[in-house]
């Protein structure tokens, strides 16, 4: 099973944190926000997860990567997408 972690959004409710800090980077008792719901995909059962990302990518990938304990792909969205819009870009992506 393959999972999808939404972690494109701005933050704003986090402001001023985020705005140096992605949200899903921010630490929390020295873990990244992101890291519990890494885990909890992975205990779900989800051997192959994707991160979308948008603001601040380079740092949700490196938190995500240390905190992932297994293979994590990243789809970059330029402009947001929406709700939804990540896992729609995916499904797209893959039927072409």
């Amino acid at each position: 099973m393959n999972g999808m972690l939404l972690a494109a959004g701005r933050g704003e409710r986090m402001e001023p944190l985020s705005s140096l800090v992605a949200k899903p980077a921010l630490e929390v008792l020295g873990f990244p926000l992101l890291a519990s719901s890494l885990e909890n995909l992975r205990r779900a059962g989800c051997a192959e997860i994707v991160v979308n990302l948008h603001r601040h990518p380079e740092q949700v990938e490196a938190a995500a990567r240390n905190a992932s304990g297994g293979k994590v792909r990243f789809s970059r969205e330029p402009a947001l997408l929406g709700g939804a819009g990540g896992v729609e870009e995916i499904h797209r992506r893959k039927k072409h």
